[in-house]
């Protein structure tokens, strides 16, 4: 009687090992699968965090386009540009013009664009050949967290 005893212990006692082992490898692989979901979760992140910044460059991109082409209609047809310059949110536009009333035009309509502050009138100076040469300056809009 004590054999069938310590037989049926020993039997549960496999039995109960055996059922242990078997949690703790569903154990290791829900922290394995956890440990996955995690890693998913911050690779998706990352992927949001790339898709915003491309679609902030792209944005980005888009209006300076748009601000090129409206600088190209908001040029009058006496003046025209000899260099422009864009460093760390200052745009400088140098060019010559016929008269200095063009040069006016050009910053009165410069002045409506959204995309930049105050341009601000630079040097106006009559060079020996006839045109005038002029500078404007501005800097990005102060709500404009990036530049056009």
């Amino acid at each position: 009687m004590l054999l069938c005893w310590w037989q049926g212990l020993a039997e549960n006692t496999q039995r109960w090992q055996a059922q242990f082992t078997l949690w703790q490898q569903a154990a290791r692989q829900a922290q394995q699968l956890d440990q996955r979901y995690n890693d998913a979760q911050k690779q998706q992140q990352a992927l949001r965090n790339q898709a915003e910044l491309r679609q902030q460059k792209q944005q980005r991109l888009a209006e300076w386009q748009a601000f090129m082409l409206q600088l190209e209609s908001d040029i009058p047809d006496d003046a025209w540009l000899s260099s422009l310059t864009h460093q760390q949110g200052t745009l400088r536009l140098d060019g010559l013009s016929l008269r200095p009333e063009a040069t006016q035009l050009l910053h009165h309509r410069l002045r409506k664009s959204r995309f930049f502050q105050i341009w601000l009138p630079g040097a106006l100076k009559k060079s020996a050949e006839g045109p005038y040469g002029f500078t404007l300056i501005t800097r990005k809009a102060e709500g404009d967290s990036h530049e056009p």
